[in-house]
Protein backbone atom coordinates (compact mmCIF):
# COMPACT_ATOMS: atom_id res chain seq x y z
CA UNK A 1 0.00 0.00 0.00
CA UNK A 2 1.19 3.52 -0.74
CA UNK A 3 0.52 6.34 1.01
CA UNK A 4 1.39 9.69 1.99
CA UNK A 5 2.96 10.09 5.56
CA UNK A 6 1.80 13.41 7.10
CA UNK A 7 3.97 16.16 8.42
CA UNK A 8 5.39 14.93 11.40
CA UNK A 9 7.07 17.69 14.32
CA UNK A 10 10.49 16.19 15.55
CA UNK A 11 12.90 17.31 18.66
CA UNK A 12 16.64 16.93 18.49
CA UNK A 13 17.20 15.82 22.35
CA UNK A 14 20.77 16.79 21.84
CA UNK A 15 20.23 20.34 21.04
CA UNK A 16 16.52 21.06 21.56
CA UNK A 17 16.16 21.97 18.03
CA UNK A 18 12.52 21.50 17.11
CA UNK A 19 11.83 21.00 13.01
CA UNK A 20 9.53 19.17 10.29
CA UNK A 21 10.01 15.73 9.29
CA UNK A 22 8.97 15.49 5.59
CA UNK A 23 8.64 11.95 4.24
CA UNK A 24 7.44 9.47 1.92
CA UNK A 25 6.85 6.19 2.93
CA UNK A 26 5.95 2.74 1.77
CA UNK A 27 4.56 0.27 3.72
CA UNK A 28 5.29 -3.52 2.29
CA UNK A 29 3.64 -6.86 3.26
CA UNK A 30 4.63 -9.88 2.29
CA UNK A 31 2.80 -13.43 2.53
CA UNK A 32 5.48 -16.38 2.02
CA UNK A 33 3.90 -20.07 1.45
CA UNK A 34 5.69 -23.44 1.43
CA UNK A 35 4.21 -26.44 0.22
CA UNK A 36 7.18 -28.58 1.80
CA UNK A 37 6.85 -28.28 5.74
CA UNK A 38 10.08 -29.23 5.44
CA UNK A 39 11.63 -26.42 4.02
CA UNK A 40 12.14 -22.92 5.07
CA UNK A 41 10.84 -20.33 3.09
CA UNK A 42 13.16 -18.22 0.91
CA UNK A 43 12.86 -15.16 -0.86
CA UNK A 44 15.31 -14.82 -3.63
CA UNK A 45 15.74 -11.19 -4.46
CA UNK A 46 13.46 -8.13 -3.19
CA UNK A 47 15.09 -4.90 -3.71
CA UNK A 48 13.19 -1.10 -2.69
CA UNK A 49 14.51 2.43 -4.12
CA UNK A 50 13.37 5.37 -4.36
CA UNK A 51 13.20 8.69 -6.61
CA UNK A 52 14.87 11.30 -6.74
CA UNK A 53 12.80 14.00 -5.54
CA UNK A 54 15.42 16.93 -5.77
CA UNK A 55 15.76 20.07 -8.52
CA UNK A 56 16.12 19.52 -12.00
CA UNK A 57 17.62 23.09 -13.89
CA UNK A 58 16.14 26.03 -12.78
CA UNK A 59 17.49 29.78 -13.40
CA UNK A 60 17.46 33.39 -11.81
CA UNK A 61 18.56 35.75 -15.12
CA UNK A 62 19.93 39.26 -14.46
CA UNK A 63 17.17 41.59 -14.99
CA UNK A 64 17.33 45.30 -16.92
CA UNK A 65 15.11 47.63 -16.12
CA UNK A 66 15.01 51.43 -16.44
CA UNK A 67 14.32 54.05 -13.71
CA UNK A 68 11.41 54.69 -11.78
CA UNK A 69 10.04 51.11 -13.31
CA UNK A 70 10.05 47.65 -11.47
CA UNK A 71 12.79 45.20 -11.75
CA UNK A 72 11.11 41.57 -11.42
CA UNK A 73 13.31 38.62 -10.40
CA UNK A 74 11.80 35.53 -11.01
CA UNK A 75 12.52 31.59 -10.90
CA UNK A 76 12.65 29.79 -14.42
CA UNK A 77 13.06 26.62 -15.95
CA UNK A 78 12.65 24.88 -12.23
CA UNK A 79 11.28 21.11 -11.90
CA UNK A 80 10.88 20.53 -8.50
CA UNK A 81 8.18 18.64 -6.20
CA UNK A 82 5.88 20.98 -5.41
CA UNK A 83 5.08 22.58 -3.43
CA UNK A 84 7.63 24.96 -2.88
CA UNK A 85 8.65 27.60 -0.82
CA UNK A 86 11.17 30.68 -1.58
CA UNK A 87 13.54 33.37 0.49
CA UNK A 88 15.06 36.18 -1.19
CA UNK A 89 18.31 37.86 -0.55
CA UNK A 90 19.93 41.41 -1.73
CA UNK A 91 23.27 42.91 -1.61
CA UNK A 92 22.88 46.72 -2.20
CA UNK A 93 26.10 48.10 -4.10
CA UNK A 94 27.42 49.92 -0.89
CA UNK A 95 28.10 46.59 0.94
CA UNK A 96 29.43 43.32 0.94
CA UNK A 97 26.57 41.80 2.84
CA UNK A 98 23.21 40.27 2.58
CA UNK A 99 20.50 41.17 3.38
CA UNK A 100 17.57 39.19 4.29
CA UNK A 101 14.02 40.09 2.35
CA UNK A 102 11.26 39.26 5.29
CA UNK A 103 8.39 39.24 3.36
CA UNK A 104 9.49 37.71 0.11
CA UNK A 105 8.61 34.18 0.15
CA UNK A 106 7.15 33.93 -3.23
CA UNK A 107 8.27 33.16 -6.63
CA UNK A 108 9.31 35.99 -7.74
CA UNK A 109 11.03 38.95 -5.92
CA UNK A 110 10.07 43.15 -7.35
CA UNK A 111 12.11 45.68 -6.23
CA UNK A 112 10.07 48.81 -7.20
CA UNK A 113 10.45 52.36 -8.70
CA UNK A 114 14.47 51.87 -9.23
CA UNK A 115 17.06 53.99 -9.44
CA UNK A 116 20.36 54.79 -10.53
CA UNK A 117 21.94 54.16 -7.16
CA UNK A 118 20.49 50.19 -6.56
CA UNK A 119 22.23 49.65 -10.19
CA UNK A 120 24.71 46.84 -9.57
CA UNK A 121 22.20 45.25 -6.83
CA UNK A 122 23.08 41.58 -6.38
CA UNK A 123 19.82 38.82 -5.73
CA UNK A 124 19.87 35.70 -4.59
CA UNK A 125 16.98 32.88 -3.42
CA UNK A 126 16.94 29.93 -1.39
CA UNK A 127 14.23 27.36 -2.49
CA UNK A 128 13.03 24.29 -0.82
CA UNK A 129 10.99 21.59 -2.20
CA UNK A 130 8.12 19.47 -0.54
CA UNK A 131 10.41 16.94 0.68
CA UNK A 132 12.31 19.57 2.58
CA UNK A 133 15.38 19.57 0.22
CA UNK A 134 16.81 23.28 -0.59
CA UNK A 135 18.82 24.56 -3.75
CA UNK A 136 19.88 28.38 -3.92
CA UNK A 137 20.06 30.19 -7.26
CA UNK A 138 21.59 33.38 -8.28
CA UNK A 139 23.41 35.61 -7.81
CA UNK A 140 21.34 37.60 -10.12
CA UNK A 141 22.10 41.61 -11.28
CA UNK A 142 20.32 44.70 -11.31
CA UNK A 143 20.83 46.79 -14.27
CA UNK A 144 19.18 50.04 -14.47
CA UNK A 145 18.79 51.77 -16.99
CA UNK A 146 19.71 55.73 -16.02
CA UNK A 147 18.06 58.90 -17.21
CA UNK A 148 20.76 61.36 -18.07
CA UNK A 149 21.23 63.59 -15.07
CA UNK A 150 21.86 66.66 -17.23
CA UNK A 151 23.10 70.42 -16.32
CA UNK A 152 20.72 73.05 -17.54
CA UNK A 153 23.11 74.97 -19.35
CA UNK A 154 21.02 78.20 -18.32
CA UNK A 155 20.55 78.07 -14.72
CA UNK A 156 23.57 75.92 -13.91
CA UNK A 157 22.04 72.77 -11.90
CA UNK A 158 22.08 69.41 -12.64
CA UNK A 159 18.71 67.75 -13.77
CA UNK A 160 18.91 66.45 -10.02
CA UNK A 161 19.61 68.93 -7.40
CA UNK A 162 20.39 66.97 -5.17
CA UNK A 163 20.57 63.33 -6.81
CA UNK A 164 20.51 60.96 -3.43
CA UNK A 165 21.63 57.43 -2.72
CA UNK A 166 19.70 56.52 0.53
CA UNK A 167 22.18 54.13 2.74
CA UNK A 168 20.79 51.61 5.05
CA UNK A 169 22.02 48.43 6.92
CA UNK A 170 25.77 49.43 8.02
CA UNK A 171 27.22 49.92 11.35
CA UNK A 172 27.24 52.98 12.86
CA UNK A 173 31.03 53.21 14.10
CA UNK A 174 31.42 56.59 16.52
CA UNK A 175 35.27 57.10 17.28
CA UNK A 176 35.88 54.65 14.56
CA UNK A 177 35.53 56.17 11.13
CA UNK A 178 35.05 54.94 7.76
CA UNK A 179 38.09 56.11 5.77
CA UNK A 180 37.42 53.72 2.82
CA UNK A 181 34.75 55.49 1.16
CA UNK A 182 34.84 54.97 -2.70
CA UNK A 183 32.75 57.43 -4.76
CA UNK A 184 32.19 56.71 -8.35
CA UNK A 185 31.01 59.09 -10.71
CA UNK A 186 30.04 57.47 -14.14
CA UNK A 187 29.85 58.46 -17.49
CA UNK A 188 30.57 61.82 -17.13
CA UNK A 189 30.56 64.26 -20.55
CA UNK A 190 31.11 67.70 -20.32
CA UNK A 191 32.51 70.19 -22.62
CA UNK A 192 34.47 71.95 -19.73
CA UNK A 193 35.17 70.03 -16.77
CA UNK A 194 36.96 72.55 -14.99
CA UNK A 195 33.60 74.84 -14.78
CA UNK A 196 32.34 71.95 -13.18
CA UNK A 197 31.85 71.73 -9.44
CA UNK A 198 30.22 68.43 -7.50
CA UNK A 199 30.19 68.39 -3.85
CA UNK A 200 29.31 65.39 -2.16
CA UNK A 201 26.80 65.74 1.41
CA UNK A 202 27.54 62.73 3.67
CA UNK A 203 24.41 62.20 6.27
CA UNK A 204 24.24 63.84 9.76
CA UNK A 205 24.76 61.99 12.43
CA UNK A 206 21.32 60.85 14.64
CA UNK A 207 20.12 64.01 15.91
CA UNK A 208 22.59 66.45 14.23
CA UNK A 209 20.43 66.91 11.92
CA UNK A 210 19.29 70.61 12.59
CA UNK A 211 22.86 71.91 13.62
CA UNK A 212 25.26 73.83 11.71
CA UNK A 213 27.91 72.04 9.49
CA UNK A 214 30.69 73.34 11.88
CA UNK A 215 28.77 72.12 14.77
CA UNK A 216 28.31 68.52 13.43
CA UNK A 217 30.16 65.51 14.65
CA UNK A 218 29.66 63.18 10.91
CA UNK A 219 29.01 64.37 7.71
CA UNK A 220 30.58 67.28 6.42
CA UNK A 221 30.49 68.35 2.99
CA UNK A 222 32.98 67.10 0.54
CA UNK A 223 34.02 68.77 -2.58
CA UNK A 224 35.13 66.05 -5.05
CA UNK A 225 36.23 68.61 -7.69
CA UNK A 226 35.97 71.87 -8.88
CA UNK A 227 37.48 73.91 -11.14
CA UNK A 228 39.57 70.76 -12.09
CA UNK A 229 39.86 68.29 -14.95
CA UNK A 230 41.36 71.18 -17.79
CA UNK A 231 39.29 72.61 -20.33
CA UNK A 232 39.34 70.08 -23.13
CA UNK A 233 35.73 68.40 -24.08
CA UNK A 234 35.23 65.01 -21.93
CA UNK A 235 33.34 62.45 -23.15
CA UNK A 236 31.71 58.96 -21.09
CA UNK A 237 35.06 59.34 -18.56
CA UNK A 238 34.34 57.53 -15.19
CA UNK A 239 35.86 59.02 -12.00
CA UNK A 240 36.33 57.21 -9.17
CA UNK A 241 37.18 58.52 -5.63
CA UNK A 242 39.38 57.59 -3.09
CA UNK A 243 42.04 57.67 -1.25
CA UNK A 244 44.89 55.87 -3.63
CA UNK A 245 43.82 57.77 -6.26
CA UNK A 246 45.63 60.33 -8.49
CA UNK A 247 45.42 64.53 -8.23
CA UNK A 248 43.11 66.02 -10.86
CA UNK A 249 45.17 69.09 -11.89
CA UNK A 250 43.53 71.67 -14.41
CA UNK A 251 46.44 71.88 -16.50
CA UNK A 252 48.71 68.34 -15.82
CA UNK A 253 46.31 65.64 -15.65
CA UNK A 254 43.03 66.29 -17.63
CA UNK A 255 40.18 63.81 -17.43
CA UNK A 256 40.58 61.88 -20.58
CA UNK A 257 37.29 60.76 -22.74
CA UNK A 258 36.56 57.01 -22.39
CA UNK A 259 38.41 56.60 -19.45
CA UNK A 260 37.91 55.04 -15.97
CA UNK A 261 40.76 56.09 -13.28
CA UNK A 262 40.96 56.61 -9.57
CA UNK A 263 41.34 59.76 -8.33
CA UNK A 264 42.12 61.13 -4.20
CA UNK A 265 41.75 64.86 -4.36
CA UNK A 266 41.23 67.32 -6.99
CA UNK A 267 42.33 70.74 -7.96
CA UNK A 268 39.64 72.62 -5.31
CA UNK A 269 38.81 76.38 -5.80
CA UNK A 270 38.52 77.03 -2.30
CA UNK A 271 36.41 79.76 -2.70
CA UNK A 272 33.73 78.00 -4.45
CA UNK A 273 30.31 78.50 -3.20
CA UNK A 274 27.40 75.83 -4.00
CA UNK A 275 24.41 77.49 -5.18
CA UNK A 276 20.69 76.90 -4.50
CA UNK A 277 19.77 74.44 -1.41
CA UNK A 278 23.14 73.12 -1.18
CA UNK A 279 24.90 73.55 2.09
CA UNK A 280 27.17 76.29 2.08
CA UNK A 281 30.68 75.84 3.14
CA UNK A 282 33.24 75.48 4.21
CA UNK A 283 34.40 72.49 2.26
CA UNK A 284 36.45 69.56 2.84
CA UNK A 285 38.35 68.74 -0.38
CA UNK A 286 39.39 65.76 -2.17
CA UNK A 287 38.06 62.39 0.14
CA UNK A 288 39.45 63.34 3.43
CA UNK A 289 36.46 61.50 5.27
CA UNK A 290 37.32 61.46 8.77
CA UNK A 291 34.46 62.52 9.72
CA UNK A 292 32.24 59.47 8.46
CA UNK A 293 30.70 57.85 11.35
CA UNK A 294 27.33 57.70 10.50
CA UNK A 295 27.00 56.10 7.08
CA UNK A 296 23.02 55.61 7.40
CA UNK A 297 21.15 58.21 5.69
CA UNK A 298 20.56 60.11 2.41
CA UNK A 299 24.14 60.79 0.65
CA UNK A 300 23.49 63.67 -1.60
CA UNK A 301 25.46 65.08 -4.44
CA UNK A 302 25.18 68.76 -6.28
CA UNK A 303 26.20 69.68 -9.53
CA UNK A 304 26.80 72.52 -11.00
CA UNK A 305 28.12 73.82 -13.92
CA UNK A 306 28.72 77.55 -15.38
CA UNK A 307 29.19 78.01 -19.03
CA UNK A 308 29.73 74.29 -19.81
CA UNK A 309 27.13 71.20 -20.97
CA UNK A 310 27.62 68.71 -18.82
CA UNK A 311 25.92 65.13 -18.20
CA UNK A 312 26.42 62.07 -15.85
CA UNK A 313 24.87 58.33 -16.39
CA UNK A 314 24.85 57.92 -12.35
CA UNK A 315 27.40 57.04 -9.24
CA UNK A 316 27.82 54.96 -6.73
CA UNK A 317 28.98 54.26 -3.35
CA UNK A 318 31.04 51.38 -2.10
CA UNK A 319 32.32 51.54 2.11
CA UNK A 320 35.07 49.18 1.95
CA UNK A 321 36.23 49.80 5.38
CA UNK A 322 36.98 51.89 8.54
CA UNK A 323 40.65 53.23 9.87
CA UNK A 324 40.96 49.71 11.60
CA UNK A 325 40.44 47.90 8.46
CA UNK A 326 37.64 45.95 9.52
CA UNK A 327 34.70 45.45 7.36
CA UNK A 328 31.29 47.11 7.74
CA UNK A 329 28.65 44.69 8.97
CA UNK A 330 25.36 44.86 10.61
Amino acid sequence: MLFNQPFTTVTNTATNAVFGLRKRFIEVRLALSRDDLSRTPQLGSFNLSDDNYGFTNGELDDVYAAETSNAIFAVSNLTALEPCTYQWYAQYPWTNLWYLQTNETNATFTMTNVDSWVDGTQVKVQIWNATNQSLWLGPATLHVTTNVNSINTTTGFAQRYPSDINVFGLANVAGDYYWYIQVTLKGLSCSCPSNLSILLVPPAAPGEETLALSDRSSGWPILLMSGAGGTQAVTNATLIFNYNGDWIDPDNNPILSNSTKYYSETYIDSSIQMPGNAPSGGYYGGMTADRIFYPNGAWRLYIYGTNCSCSLNGWKLDFLGNWQGRWPSQ
